[in-house]
């Protein structure tokens, strides 16, 4: 029954790992997954002194989960700020990759092609109207910006994805050695 247990966190984990890749809060869905598991795994298992991932590794998860979002935020602000571009342009390119990530999600056939478009498209309009908004300036001005922003975004979810694998592999190793 451990196996088994073990065998489906790592399945649902996997998936968890794939939607951070969207723009959404994956690492945390399967820390939370591995939370409950810990809490209830003495009830599934019918067993009284069962420790499936123990709750220092448990919080190990959480501070590394925090250290990915803490990439991602900052290499997409880093990006704008490389353009050339504001906080406000920062502050843009977060919001709109999450408004076009959750609106093209929707509009495009393909549901994870329009997720993974609409976060793209949606940090640059937003990177592009804060610097707009801040500057004053003209278009091909604020352009530059957007694109580090968009660019920024792009490698800040690469490093949370590789997080996010991380605390993964290391979640299923322990699942699996309970």
């Amino acid at each position: 029954m451990l196996y088994a247990l073990a065998a489906g966190f790592a399945l649902f984990g996997l998936l968890c790992v794939a939607t951070v890749a969207l723009g959404l809060p994956g690492t945390w869905m399967m820390l939370g997954l591995a939370v409950v598991l810990e809490l209830t795994d003495h009830t599934l298992l019918g067993q009284a002194e069962v420790v499936t991932f123990g709750w220092w590794l448990l919080g190990g998860m959480a501070v590394l989960a925090l250290v990915g979002e803490g990439i991602e935020v900052l290499v997409g602000a880093l990006g704008a700020k490389q353009g050339g571009g504001g906080g406000t342009a920062m502050v843009g390119s977060f919001v709109g990759g999450l408004l076009g990530g959750l609106l093209l999600t929707f509009t495009l056939p393909i549901p994870v092609v329009g997720t993974l478009t609409g976060v793209l498209v949606g940090t640059f309009l937003g990177a592009l109207a804060g610097e707009l908004h801040q500057t004053r300036g003209t278009v091909k001005e604020a352009v530059k910006p957007a694109i580090g922003a968009t660019l920024g975004r792009v490698l800040g979810t690469v490093g949370k994805v590789g997080v996010g694998l991380a605390a993964w592999g290391t979640l299923t190793v322990a699942a699996f050695v309970a």
